[in-house]
């Protein structure tokens, strides 16, 4: 889903900043009920990362949200360090809360857009996302990419949870718009959350199919790309960087 043409970037970055920042203190009760598979979507991406939990890895975190990802993979991974990047301070705010005076001696967060941050190559041993990535609009999504590969070492791993087209496209995509707001109601979401997420999502989102990420990933040299779970337009995927 596109930008309005009527919006430009600076206005499409005030609206982010503003609906995570009124909404980061309702956010944990919302996101239950506007993504009902919330929970599976980490077991699934947790499920999906394939590397040694015990070891000293350096790993990124584009996009914690309240820190409900950044607080498991902290528990997953006990002698790794953690760099958290999201947009949005105050659910930086909101994920220091959640976390132990241990955890954050191993944490380090940066309020950042995606396409704003870097950080050194060849340093980075696990990328992970979760609903993030569809906020960076297609066109920046190659170059992303691209420095992502580079930020990794050889052998490195990426994984994502997010929000995909649909192929074809136009059926597809209003079903899974549908059966979403069938879902989320019947978890609880009132009329006024869902309006206020569908304005979110008309004003900001940028949902690419898994084809096109799996393209520009490959592009930018990542290898065994692969979609590992879907429901819906809720997917986790992800690729390798050769050793």
């Amino acid at each position: 889903m596109a930008i309005r043409p009527e919006l430009t970037p600076p206005d499409v970055r005030h609206h982010i900043d503003a609906f995570f920042g009124r909404g980061s203190l309702q956010y944990d009760a919302d996101i239950l009920r506007i993504v009902p598979v919330y929970q599976t979507m980490f077991e699934q991406l947790l499920d999906h990362l394939w590397v040694e939990p015990d070891a000293p890895w350096q790993l990124v975190e584009l996009g914690c949200g309240t820190g409900n990802l950044t607080r498991l993979l902290l528990k997953a991974f006990p002698n790794a360090k953690l760099t958290v990047v999201d947009a949005s301070q105050e659910m930086l705010d909101r994920t220091a809360e959640k976390l132990t005076p241990a955890d954050s001696s191993r944490t380090e967060l940066h309020a950042a857009y995606f396409n704003d941050f870097d950080v050194e190559p060849g340093s980075v041993d696990l990328i992970i996302s979760s609903l993030a990535l569809h906020h960076v609009p297609d066109d920046k999504k190659p170059d992303l990419y691209n420095r992502m590969f580079e930020w990794l070492k050889p052998g490195g791993k990426f994984r994502c949870a997010d929000q995909c087209l649909t192929l074809p496209g136009e059926i597809g995509n209003a079903h899974n718009l549908t059966r979403w707001q069938e879902w989320a109601t019947e978890k609880g979401a009132d009329r006024a959350t869902l309006d206020r997420w569908l304005e979110h999502i008309h004003t900001a989102d940028h949902y690419a199919s898994l084809a096109n990420h799996f393209t520009w990933m490959q592009q930018a040299g990542f290898t065994e790309t692969d979609c590992y779970w879907r429901v819906l337009f809720w997917a986790v995927f992800g690729a390798e960087k050769p050793a």
